[in-house]
């Protein structure tokens, strides 16, 4: 940003959510500044002002500032304040003026008019802004704040340890500290609260208010006790995300509570977060427009871009870059707020959004089973290892009811048949969510339940567990055959017992671990029943084995 003040740059704007640090940086950008180049500078609050005030209330505040003494009455303030603006620097060939406005994001249309109108007519003065939306000047230079880095924030928690009284020694407590700045995802006000409230509570306690789920999470009831020299915007997490909520349409805030459906995205040290974070567009509007047929909120399909990004220009929603692609998320207080605000609305809101959600990750999902051995099976599997944060809380949604277990449990198959269940960290997850959805539905035999068992057997088997592979080849058998004595099964590789293609697919696996050569008359007989059910990339899997 210095590098922006010394090329003579006309207006900068410094982004961010609440408490991320953008005064701070503009005070320290500036003091540098001023420091080298001997320049003007003026310094604007504008925090004081209501939301929605109008150009003169702006230009009130800045008269107040930039004047020496009250305007003459013959001469109007805007007038004024640009006689002082080019005073500071009449030739011109100085080094700029720098009137700073701080904090502009809730009277935005009225501080954009009012710099326009000050760059036109003051050639020598540069703007620097602080807002949590862009100001929409022509030749903005807009800086996003980032978050800390991930060792900057950690030194900055023990900083306001020490300073509660409560000095965490750098031997001590490491991986809770980095554990509770990964939840803040590095967020400088938010940890300052945090740390603040270890006059209270322990260290173990902090963390464990940062729950994984958005119901159980309790950072927003954290405040601070300072009463002197705090904004009150960020007197606490609810507080700094509320002030920006408030300024948003109707159907800003419909769609940021939506979105919360989502898993919670990462904006954290982006030497080491990839852009694959978050979801495309398309998802966005799957979940989150309005459903036909259930009551709406302006929120159609059609508009959901043009009011994400206007999230975004509000900085409640993180926009993750990429060669390729756009995604969109949450940070996770942001989502723990939004989710809050959803539950306002009602359970209707939260069952709508949720099945919403389930119905778009099981069709994604199912696509990806049925082409991962296509053209575009490489890409597929792409697309889904950047989505599983979300492919999984989808199964877990699903699988956490009785209503809609067996969603779930299908979802799960779904994951081995389109060897999603095998990407890197799927694996144990997709073994325990199959196993909670198969409590939640029963023990009453269906096709779904044994396509199912019959993964679980084939993951046992690659995982060297044949005991477990064979007790569950064994839950298989009774389902479809109850007539076939348990201790026979083993020995009877040659019948068709009535098993799925995916019971005869592991069990062809299970003979072959044990190096007997009947496995392949049961890969054989998987084969078949994989074309018959028109799975085409596991019967070539089957029938090669079979050879």
């Amino acid at each position: 940003m210095l590098t922006l003040l010394l090329r003579r740059a006309r207006l900068i704007t410094l982004l961010g959510a609440g408490g991320i640090g953008k005064t701070a940086l503009a005070a320290e950008a500036v003091a540098r500044y001023r420091a080298s180049t001997g320049a003007t500078v003026h310094w604007v609050g504008l925090a004081r002002l209501q939301a929605g005030a109008d150009e003169s209330a702006v230009l009130d505040e800045i008269a107040q500032v930039v004047l020496e003494a009250d305007a003459a009455e013959a001469c109007t303030t805007r007038q004024a304040v640009v006689n002082a603006l080019e005073q500071a620097n009449p030739t011109g060939h100085g080094p700029e003026t720098i009137l700073v406005l701080d904090n502009c994001e809730h009277v935005a249309a009225a501080a954009g008019q009012v710099i326009a109108d000050v760059l036109a007519a003051v050639g020598s003065v540069c703007v620097l802004a602080t807002s949590r939306r862009p100001i929409g000047w022509v030749d903005e230079h807009r800086v996003a704040v980032p978050p800390l880095s991930c060792a900057d924030a950690v030194e900055l928690f023990r900083r306001r340890a020490l300073l509660a009284g409560k000095p965490l020694p750098e031997s001590d407590y490491e991986e809770s500290v980095a554990a509770i700045c990964r939840r803040l995802h590095n967020h400088p006000l938010y940890l300052r609260l945090a740390a603040a409230r270890l006059v209270r509570q322990p260290l173990a306690t902090i963390l464990s208010d940062l729950a994984t789920e958005p119901e159980a999470d309790r950072r927003l009831a954290w405040t601070t006790s300072a009463t002197i020299g705090v904004d009150a915007r960020h007197h606490g997490v609810g507080d700094a995300i509320g002030w920006s909520y408030r300024l948003c349409s109707d159907v800003e805030r419909l769609l940021f509570e939506r979105m919360s459906v989502f898993a919670a995205g990462y904006d954290i040290d982006n030497r080491s977060v990839t852009p694959e974070s978050g979801v495309e567009l398309e998802a966005v509007e799957q979940v989150c427009a309005d459903q036909e047929g259930r009551p709406g909120g302006g929120l159609t399909r059609d508009t959901v871009e043009e009011v994400l990004h206007g999230l975004a220009d509000q900085s409640l929603v993180t926009v993750h870059w990429s060669p390729t692609v756009v995604r969109y998320s949450l940070v996770e207080s942001l989502r723990v707020y939004a989710r809050q605000r959803l539950r306002e609305r009602g359970s209707d809101e939260i069952t709508n959004v949720t099945e919403s959600y389930v119905r778009y990750y099981r069709s994604r999902v199912a696509g990806v089973a049925a082409g991962w051995c296509g053209p575009d099976g490489a890409a597929m599997l792409q697309w889904a290892q950047q989505a599983w944060p979300n492919i999984r809380t989808a199964v877990e949604l699903a699988a956490a009811e009785p209503d809609t277990a067996e969603v779930g449990l299908e979802m799960c198959a779904l994951l081995f048949e389109s060897r999603i269940a095998y990407l890197k960290g799927g694996f144990r997850a997709t073994k325990l969510m199959t196993e909670r959805a198969l409590h939640v539905c029963g023990a009453r035999p269906t096709p779904l339940r044994q396509r199912t068992i019959a993964k679980l057997a084939l993951m046992a088997v690659y995982a060297g567990e044949l005991d477990n592979a064979e007790e569950l080849l064994g839950r298989c058998v009774l389902d479809a055959a109850a007539d076939m004595p348990p201790a026979r099964w083993q020995d009877s590789p040659h019948l068709d017992l009535g098993l799925s293609a995916a019971a005869e697919f592991a069990w062809g696996n299970l003979l072959l671990s044990g190096r007997d050569a009947r496995a392949g008359m049961v890969f054989q007989r998987a084969a078949a029943k994989f074309t018959a059910a028109g799975a085409a990339g596991p019967a070539i899997q089957a029938a090669l084995v079979a050879t």
